[in-house]
């Protein structure tokens, strides 16, 4: 899950930034090639990331996640000043996800073709952009406003430290075509029961 604010943010010389407030919201869902767990296939990039995925929720090891965000088609979008230099600057350089991440595993149920109920294990992994820097915050949103334009490649990398290790490779990857952010579905928080209850139960005003 990757969450991102939908507002711009705070000047940071005015305070603290403002961690709360509207947001999108992408869940991307990925499933492991079937060669994955062949031993003949000795790839050390598939090595790291089965190490991150059985690691504890509190490994160190889990820094190493890397997200490499690529604006294939910069030319045209219309990008300008300050932002088209940042971004100029930054495109397709990794960096690691660390301190806005958050990991959790779990087990999904379902049904097989066979009418048996079997269970898949997951991985999540939440990344928060709330938390990250002024710079990145306000960059993307005078991006997002351009969103429907862009086209972005983004890969999920396990950074590889030791030489055995190396290359450091792709683990997943996915497109993002032209997406406008303004068409994204919007949901509001509803009243709570209790609320609605005590206005049900609330004498009339005399």
């Amino acid at each position: 899950h990757l969450s991102w604010p939908n507002f711009a943010p705070p000047n940071p010389l005015w305070g603290k930034g403002n961690l709360e407030g509207p947001g999108i919201v992408f869940t991307l869902t990925f499933k492991a090639c079937d060669w994955i767990d062949d031993p003949k296939n000795d790839v050390p990039a598939i090595k790291l990331l089965d190490t991150l995925v059985s690691s504890s929720e509190d490994s160190k090891f889990r820094n190493r996640f890397k997200i490499l965000p690529v604006l294939r088609n910069m030319n045209e979008c219309n990008l300008e000043g300050m932002v088209k230099s940042i971004v100029s600057k930054f495109n397709g350089r990794p960096f690691l996800s660390t301190p806005c991440h958050k990991f959790s595993d779990g087990e999904l149920s379902q049904m097989n073709s066979k009418g048996q109920l079997v269970k898949i294990p997951y991985h999540d992994i939440s990344i928060d952009g709330y938390l990250y820097s002024y710079l990145a915050r306000s960059t993307t949103h005078v991006m997002l406003a351009k969103s429907s334009s862009f086209v972005i490649d983004m890969g999920f990398i396990v950074e590889a430290r030791e030489d055995e290790e190396m290359p450091e490779q792709i683990v997943s990857h996915l497109r993002l075509n032209y997406l406008d952010a303004k068409l994204f579905p919007e949901w509001k928080k509803d009243r709570s029961c209790s609320e609605d209850q005590a206005g049900a139960t609330s004498p009339p005003p005399a």
